[in-house]
């Protein structure tokens, strides 16, 4: 595929359409990079960057990051560099090209981020695909996309709701498709990111948080929906009379003391690129040293001297409905993480295969009572099995009966898990 139809882009290059992109970003800012910070060095690609209304935050959260800032229309790509300038960021490089045909080299990129492409995109798979390439082994990857399906207003208006769903139709009659941010999860999986996990991110707004109705309402969501007047009433999706007093009910809810909006966002992350699954059915072995979603910690030396005591842990996971499940665990702390094991066929691993957000609890039970809780992700380690357990056996059983214990996990790796989880948080109750 090569360069879209900007016939084909439904929201137009105006002057309004960039305005409504910049206060769009402000408002649900806190629900894109809540977290979102990348290592310094790292390379990290923006795929459809358009005037720069992400680019902004990127940069100034990850300073000492290099981002690539990539968008096939130049025009979008001036107003972008423009704004760069005026915020004195340096940390940016722009590069007008096509999606399908990036100038780089396969497995140049430590990172990569998209915001708000997928929607237009005819073969969503076929470009996840294409900038997947470019992604180094190891690399992580964030998607966000919004969902109109999931809008809703109060009071209930039908001309109100004519009008929204002719932003819908509009968009499905260009071949795109607004209500992609549903659909996440197995656009990524059939492009080959690994260890998918998608979160809701949900922006309702009443007239508690006039700011954010000001902002997101009046500003993004319905000039949004203004924006495709003149092809709706072409399509014929609806008729002058009922878009008039649609765009009026928006209005009108806005300023009602009960008025009340309400979207969701979906944000997708992925941990590490390949097959989602080896020969054997097995989630593949993960190197990599953080997902985007975690900012590394600094561990205190209390912390560090705590964990290496011979402690069980108790592993909390989520179970398939959504609740918490725990049980004791062995674990060995080392280079800043809580190296573990369990059978593959143990609900815990279950848990961490379908949700890899994991906590782990380790306390000393008697007075003085003390407690770390570490909440991170887990990963699975490409490390000897074997040597990971005569390790912990050892501590925990002592010489004789630890070698005997771990003689049962010489060349188990099909059927027993080694993993780590890296923590993203850290409780501490040392103090006594």
């Amino acid at each position: 595929m090569t360069k879209p139809d900007p016939q084909n882009y439904v929201h137009g290059y105006s002057e309004r359409e960039t305005e409504r992109l910049y206060d769009q970003a402000g408002s649900v800012r806190h629900l894109i990079h809540h977290e979102l910070r990348y290592p310094p060095g790292s390379k990290v690609l923006e795929a459809g960057c358009g005037v720069g209304a992400q680019t902004l935050t990127l940069a100034q959260n990850s300073p000492e990051a290099h981002f690539y800032a990539v968008d096939w229309a130049g025009k979008s790509l001036e107003l972008a560099r423009d704004a760069v300038i005026r915020q004195e960021i340096t940390n940016v490089e722009f590069c007008e090209a096509d999606l399908f045909d990036l100038p780089f080299e396969p497995s140049y990129f430590d990172h990569l981020f998209v915001c708000h492409l997928l929607e237009h995109q005819v073969e969503p798979v076929s470009a996840l695909t294409a900038i997947r390439k470019h992604l180094k082994p190891g690399g992580t990857m964030t998607v966000f996309e919004g969902d109109h399906g999931s809008c809703y207003f109060y009071p209930p208006s039908e001309n109100a709701l004519l009008a929204w769903n002719c932003l819908i139709e509009v968009q499905r009659q260009l071949g795109a498709n607004s209500l992609i941010g549903r659909e996440l999860y197995p656009l990524m999986a059939n492009a080959g990111f690994a260890r998918v996990w998608v979160e809701p991110k949900m922006v309702y707004i009443d007239q508690s948080n006039p700011d954010l109705m000001e902002s997101f309402v009046h500003k993004t969501i319905i000039p949004m929906v203004e924006g495709v007047k003149d092809q709706a009433l072409e399509m014929d999706l609806i008729d002058a009379s009922s878009w008039a007093n649609g765009i009026s009910d928006l209005h009108r809810i806005r300023h009602l003391e009960t008025g009340i909006f309400c979207y969701t966002f979906s944000k997708a992350t992925q941990s590490s690129n390949g097959k989602l699954q080896d020969g054997k059915g097995h989630l593949p072995c993960l190197t990599t040293q953080i997902t985007q979603e975690i900012v590394m910690v600094e561990i205190d030396q209390a912390v560090e001297e705590f964990l290496r005591q011979t402690l069980v842990g108790v592993i909390s996971t989520i179970d398939k409905n959504g609740r918490p499940r725990t049980a004791p665990i062995w674990f060995h702390w080392e280079n800043g993480a809580a190296y573990m094991f369990t059978d593959r066929s143990s609900l815990k691993w279950k848990n961490i295969q379908r949700n890899p957000c994991a906590s782990l609890c380790v306390d000393w039970r008697e007075p003085p009572y003390r407690s770390v809780i570490l909440d991170g992700l887990v990963e699975e380690v490409d490390r000897s099995l074997y040597e990971l357990v005569l390790m912990m056996a050892l501590r925990y059983y002592g010489n004789e009966a630890g070698t005997e214990f771990a003689e049962g996990y010489k060349d188990q790796a099909a059927n027993v898990a080694a993993f780590r989880l890296i923590p993203e948080r850290i409780a501490n109750y040392l103090e006594t």
